[in-house]
């Protein structure tokens, strides 16, 4: 252990007098034991044997001293070193500051260290920061009394994607300069669509054709790629709605309306940090029969192609603080507040494309006839009747009995 030498022990190694004030002396004590197996001669000093000696200090100049002690031990002589340091500030600051992996929502970060004063004088620190990105310190300077701590505060603002690794100056009395690391590493928030069967991220949800009337549902699974707590909340873009593609594409009471047309289910929710959930995609068609005309001329429901985009957008945020724009309110001015003064940001929004075809489940009815008696067509008369008139063929009469002479074929 320090302190050991040619069999004897020092403790302590080395006689250090802290804060030495003027005109007062400092005592301190200082054992030497004799750990080997055979007589020393500090006088004399049998095994396992120990001596202890007194030393005093004192100045009347405030000033930082260093000496040394003689120690003979046998032939040997043994150097302790002496040292006295006058009352001064002894300045310590915590860091570096590490921000870890934080999403780009520009947002404002910040993390406290602490600047401790250990010695027995107030201390002056000064903290600068030139760099270009967006760091602020507080305080930047100031003074500290003896045996007492402060907190600084350092901030990002996570606007933009990369490393973040910049130096901040520091100067403490008594101290050379230093500096303070402030690392982070800023990532772009990315909610993502994947397949259920191949964890392959999606663009396009495709249904297919699905009768009118039924439902079809589509899986996937719902990532949040980033370490940050989002929640979402889903919609359809009714502003870009897609494209029918048929003669009915302007009729817009042939189909359902856009909110029931699509939907996910969920339509809301709160993701976890790279947390997958099931989501499920739902296409539900309809076609309402026009209320106006001859229920005889009423068209089977066209078939009708979809395409429209559903939005996934992650409002807010469970760290840090949002990014507002918010004004200085004066006292007694609440009231004047208007919502436009504090406007909340969207972090990211993810667009997906869902197309489906809406088609009809009627079928084309063939004409009846009678042959012989009544050579008519006997189609039905209704709601569902398909064949219209000048879709009709002219069609040979028979005979009641096809093997009689009289059997003759006309045509009408």
């Amino acid at each position: 252990m320090d302190g050991d030498v040619v069999g004897v022990r020092i403790i302590p190694p080395v006689i250090e007098f802290y804060d030495a004030e003027t005109s007062t002396i400092h005592c301190q004590n200082v054992t030497v034991q004799n750990i080997s197996s055979s007589s020393k001669q500090i006088k004399f000093h049998g095994p396992d044997s120990k001596v202890t000696a007194t030393v005093e200090f004192s100045t009347e100049e405030r000033q930082d001293y260093q000496d040394r002690i003689i120690l003979q031990v046998d032939d040997d002589v043994i150097e302790i070193p002496l040292c006295a340091y006058s009352p001064q500030p002894l300045l310590d600051l915590e860091g570096p500051v590490d921000f870890g992996c934080v999403v780009r929502n520009c947002k404002v970060l910040s993390k406290e260290i602490t600047l401790y004063n250990h010695g027995t004088l107030p201390g002056n620190f000064t903290i600068s920061y030139s760099g270009e990105k967006p760091v602020t310190i507080k305080p930047t300077k100031g003074t500290l009394k003896p045996h007492t701590a402060q907190n600084v505060k350092v901030e990002f603002v996570t606007k933009y994607v990369g490393i973040l690794n910049e130096e901040a100056e520091v100067q403490l009395d008594g101290q050379e300069p230093s500096t303070l690391q402030i690392k982070a590493e800023v990532v772009e928030s990315s909610l993502q669509i994947l397949s259920p069967k191949n964890g392959q991220q999606l663009k396009c949800i495709k249904f297919g054709c699905i009768y009118y009337g039924t439902d079809k549902t589509q899986p996937a699974v719902l990532f949040n790629n980033s370490p940050d707590v989002v929640n979402f909340v889903t919609s359809l873009d009714e502003e870009a709605e897609g494209m029918e593609w048929d003669t009915f594409a302007k009729t817009k009471s042939c189909s359902s309306s856009l909110t029931s047309l699509m939907r996910a289910l969920p339509n809301q929710g709160t993701l976890l940090p790279y947390e997958k959930v099931p989501i499920f995609f739902r296409f539900s068609p309809r076609y309402n029969n026009s209320r106006q005309g001859w229920k005889g001329t009423s068209t089977p429901p066209p078939r009708q192609d979809f395409a429209l985009y559903m939005n996934i957008v992650t409002v807010g945020n469970s760290g840090g603080s949002d990014v507002t724009n918010e004004k200085e309110i004066g006292i007694g001015e609440g009231d004047q507040r208007t919502p436009l003064d504090s406007v909340q940001q969207v972090i990211h929004s993810l667009h997906i494309l869902l197309t489906g075809q809406g088609i009809s489940t009627f079928k084309k009815k063939e004409p009846k006839f009678n042959p012989g008696i009544t050579p008519l067509v006997v189609g039905e008369v209704g709601q569902l009747v398909d064949v219209k008139v000048d879709e009709l063929k002219a069609y040979q009469q028979g005979s009641l009995f096809r093997g009689s002479e009289d059997t003759r074929t006309s045509t009408r």
